[in-house]
């Protein structure tokens, strides 16, 4: 389930920036300055929103993150849906709402990342011994690596045979999947492994140690 996470990790990388161009019109400072909203939103975020899921058992923290990449993904898919484009005569309130589509997606995939890195990590050492730790928390790094590869070539895919609209409903449709797979996941787990409090003492505190994909 991590290398699709980081499929949709990688978009922010690679296929958005072509829609700011391509498709609104945005010089490369100008997506850099709209850009700044990823780490804004670390900043102001990062720690609010992992302390209020952090008595959440895991998988339904993992399940609000999906739920934030599919909304981030979908306001991009209006941004086509809506033909948001450049802004010639009389278009400008549409490049405006084009260019806000586009903040709100990145500042939805980045609550996503903010709730999957950490919890992700927590639920992969609560799943194994401590001799095991390092080894898993390396096939996350794996996932990482294969999910960008994959999201980055496929995404590549889309927009080089004229399919770009098409990316943004295929990616919720994976998200999708990804809420499947957890609910389903989460039946497999020992309730200390999700994170359920045991004794009145929370679990879902574990290793918060960010692998950050921005």
């Amino acid at each position: 389930m991590n290398v699709c996470f980081a499929v949709l990790y990688a978009q922010m990388q690679t296929t958005v920036p072509v829609v700011a161009e391509a498709e609104l019109g945005l010089s490369s400072a100008e997506i850099g300055t709209l850009f700044v909203l990823n780490p804004l939103t670390l900043v102001l975020l990062q720690i609010p929103l992992v302390d209020a899921v952090s008595e959440w058992r895991r998988t339904r923290g993992l399940l609000l993150s999906v739920g934030f990449w599919t909304a981030s993904m979908a306001v991009v898919w209006l941004v086509y849906l809506l033909d948001l484009g450049p802004a010639a005569a009389g278009r400008h309130p549409l490049l405006a709402a084009g260019v806000a589509l586009l903040g709100l997606h990145l500042v939805a995939r980045t609550i996503g990342e903010v709730l999957h890195s950490p919890i992700t990590t927590s639920l992969m050492s609560a799943l194994g011994s401590d001799g095991e730790r390092g080894a898993q928390l390396s096939m996350l790094e794996v996932a990482k690596r294969a999910g960008f590869g994959i999201g980055s070539f496929v995404g590549g895919v889309f927009f080089d045979y004229g399919l770009a609209a098409w990316l943004w409903p295929t990616l919720i449709g994976l998200t999708v999947l990804l809420g499947v797979g957890l609910l389903a996941f989460e039946r497999t787990l020992l309730p200390a492994e999700n994170g359920v409090a045991v004794g009145g003492r929370s679990l879902v505190r574990g290793p918060t140690a960010r692998f950050s994909y921005s």
